[in-house]
């Protein structure tokens, strides 16, 4: 290499198909449940256990993956599907070494548990070739593959369908809510309600003398 080409490298660590953040996310993360959740390590450990070999200690997975796998579903923001930790932190979370986080990723998105994308971000700083950058964290989305789910018998719920619902549930709430106040039923009941409120309590309110008795 001459000298001209190594005064123009930056020396930033960038891995290959980093994407710039902000510019991927968007096709990885969608919104989420504690119900999925539930399904997906139901899933994930029946699929460990079924597909052990007779006289192996560990699955496919192993204890390792299981436990990476979990601490993804900690991880996670429901509302959007954000999932973004640096590997530290899950070695942090889980007790577990480098080699040891990296390799239970690597099963669990070779079984289809988990997929990523690499990221780079900009530092702000100008650089001979344009603007610096370096090594992002990577954005990872959840899922739960077809071998696993026939192990707990259900059917994986697409992440915007479960956006549906909640959307759906909320307008029929709403309406309710409404028809409730405006309906004849509704008014009536208000109604009763005021007028129940003006009379005294039972506990409160004596009863009558009785005839020849004291």
């Amino acid at each position: 290499m001459n000298k001209t080409n190594a005064s123009r490298r930056t020396f930033q660590k960038v891995r290959r198909d980093s994407k710039p953040v902000g510019s991927c996310e968007s096709e990885l993360w969608k919104p989420t449940d504690a119900r999925q959740m539930r399904l997906a390590l139901k899933a994930a450990e029946r699929f460990d256990l079924a597909r052990k070999n007779k006289g192996r200690r560990n699955g496919p997975l192993g204890y390792t993956g299981l436990l990476v796998f979990r601490a993804m579903w900690r991880f996670i923001r429901f509302r959007d599907g954000c999932l973004c930790p640096s590997i530290s932190r899950l070695m942090k979370a889980c007790r577990l070494s480098r080699q040891a986080v990296v390799s239970a990723l690597a099963r669990l998105r070779s079984h289809g548990f988990l997929t990523w994308q690499r990221r780079l971000e900009y530092t702000g700083e100008a650089g001979v070739r344009g603007r610096e950058v370096r090594q992002a964290t990577n954005a990872y989305a959840l899922a739960i593959p077809a071998a696993a789910l026939a192990y707990v018998g259900a059917v994986a719920v697409p992440s915007d369908e479960v956006t549906r619902i909640r959307e759906r549930a909320a307008f029929v709430a709403d309406c309710e809510r409404f028809a409730g106040a405006e309906s004849p039923l509704g008014k009536a009941f208000a109604a009763w309600e005021a007028k129940r409120s003006t009379q005294p309590s039972l506990s409160s309110a004596r009863n009558p003398s009785l005839g020849g008795f004291s």
